[in-house]
């Protein structure tokens, strides 16, 4: 078994779904096509397996244009109600309680059953956790669930999965060598109905004005740090409501010497979203980077989220770069 090779599930994992009816699900804040068809595709699989009721809970803010078309689908707070009958809680695509914005007020003295890539994770210890970070994305960690328990894959479900797999993959740009196993998984899907056109074209297309007008911005005011290998960018609150930055990434890794992307998103609430990215060929540690500003995530893609003005979090990210970067 390589590297690549999916591990069987525990039986504490197997025993957890076994022995429920209710599940509350949730994903990390500004949920991205991973995290929130890892949700949708474990409420279908929870279901199928007979439970009475599974809620989808994410604290948002639902910003990309395919996440604002299932936002309905969510709940972005927990009721006492929702909390009855001992549901299981099951945490997709992140494993920190951090990455869970508010829904982690009303969560933090729960156990879960955490479903995840990112090697992070494997820092905290929340419950039975299947934490896989050599897979490409957590719904081919679902898609694993569904194989083990044989849930038959849909439509609906195949295009589900292999739209989470073309998100964190980038359509495809993101698979080390050596992963044939995550196109073969993705090759399953398409056979079942997955249709890499719909999900490229959700990917690219369905984008307003301000989006890309939004993208120039980011653009503009970029500033290029460590001897031109970082390009550091912000995005105020004022700005509007769209935040271009799957966009902004990859307009940026098109220049030759960009190694390193950092933006800074300012929240409604006095947050500084930090979004952080690495090219292919650098081997600066992004979730390092992430977990020394209290986040989380991969080597070449991370997150964090810190409570400061704008002008103290560039200033910090500013700080912590030219101490840190290094780029072979």
């Amino acid at each position: 078994m390589n590297k690549y090779s999916f591990p069987p599930f525990k039986s504490d994992i197997i025993d957890a779904i076994e022995s429920h009816k209710k599940a509350i699900i949730v994903g990390h804040i500004s949920p991205d096509g991973d995290c929130f068809n890892s949700q949708l595709s474990m409420q279908y699989l929870l279901k199928y397996l007979g439970y009475e009721q599974v809620i989808l809970a994410n604290a948002g803010p639902f910003e990309r244009s395919e996440a604002i078309a299932i936002q309905d689908k969510f709940t972005t707070v927990i009721t006492p109600e929702m909390l009855q009958d001992d549901p299981l809680f099951v945490m997709v695509d992140c494993g920190e309680l951090s990455r869970i914005g508010s829904l982690a007020d009303t969560l933090k003295d729960k156990s879960f059953l955490v479903l995840d890539h990112h090697p992070t994770s494997l820092n905290f210890h929340l419950g039975p956790s299947y934490i896989f970070p050599t897979s490409v994305s957590s719904t081919l960690i679902v898609e694993k669930l569904f194989e083990h328990f044989q849930v038959p894959i849909n439509e609906e479900m195949a295009n589900r999965l292999f739209f989470g797999f073309a998100t964190d993959t980038g359509f495809f740009n993101y698979i080390p060598k050596g992963n044939g196993e995550a196109i073969r998984m993705a090759a399953t899907l398409v056979e079942k109905g997955a249709d890499p056109r719909i999900a490229f074209a959700r990917m690219n297309g369905g984008k307003s004005r301000d989006f890309i007008k939004n993208t120039a911005l980011l653009i503009n005011r970029t500033e290029y740090v460590v001897d031109g290998h970082v390009a550091l960018s912000y995005f105020k609150k004022d700005d509007g409501s769209e935040c271009p930055s799957d966009s902004y990434y990859s307009q940026m890794f098109k220049c030759d010497d960009t190694k390193g992307i950092v933006l800074l998103k300012e929240t409604k609430d006095g947050k500084i979203i930090l979004g952080l990215r690495a090219s292919y060929d650098c081997d600066f540690d992004m979730s390092a980077f992430a977990q020394h500003f209290g986040g989380g995530g991969h080597k070449k893609a991370a997150g964090a989220a810190i409570t400061v003005s704008l002008d103290k979090a560039l200033e910090m990210v500013k700080k912590y770069l030219e101490e840190t970067f290094v780029c072979h």
